[in-house]
């Protein structure tokens, strides 16, 4: 519970970012996350930007706290309605 408590404690765009599993054929995504919707995470590489869907990958994401891991569907909501979930827990 920590991790997310730390997700919804700051924001990731902006964080360096490696996928570090995925459903997805291809290879594994290393960047900073640049845009974030319900369903999706925009990684910039070097060879530009991919959107990639957060129910079918597992995230390595470097926070101001340290390294957390995370699996996508966790993240499954916009980054307001993870505050607002997490302040709902702690009353």
């Amino acid at each position: 519970m920590k991790h997310l408590k730390a997700l919804a404690m700051n924001p990731i765009i902006g964080c360096p970012v490696e996928v570090v599993r995925t459903t997805s054929p291809g290879p594994i995504v290393k960047g900073v996350i640049a845009d974030e919707t319900l369903k999706t995470i925009t990684v910039r590489t070097e060879k530009g930007d991919k959107q990639l869907q957060k129910r079918s990958i597992r995230l390595r994401i470097g926070m101001p706290s340290g390294i957390v891991e995370v699996e996508g569907h966790q993240l499954m909501q916009r980054p307001h309605e993870r505050l607002k979930k997490l302040w709902k827990n702690i009353r």
